[in-house]
């Protein structure tokens, strides 16, 4: 069996998403539930990869923190934002 995507949704995704996801048995967090409300971009793409999950946003902060070469948490092979 192949591994499944996790996925971990910002504070700019409505969390009713999550709750949609979990029904399809999708694994999923949340910024809330992660006590990550409120913290910078930065800490919430480190979660993410640390935890082996694509962050989901409407933030197009991601993207250019996804993009910089020197940027300290580079994504995992397989790993990504939507």
């Amino acid at each position: 069996m192949s591994e499944r995507i996790r996925f971990h949704l910002d504070e700019n995704v409505d969390p009713d998403v999550a709750l949609a996801l979990r029904r399809q048995e999708i694994d999923v967090t949340t910024t809330r539930e992660m006590g990550l409300l409120g913290q910078p971009d930065e800490i919430q793409l480190a979660f993410a990869c640390e935890h082996g999950r694509v962050i989901v946003t409407h933030d197009t902060d991601f993207l250019r923190l996804a993009s910089q070469a020197t940027y300290p948490y580079p994504f995992p092979t397989g790993r990504g934002t939507i």
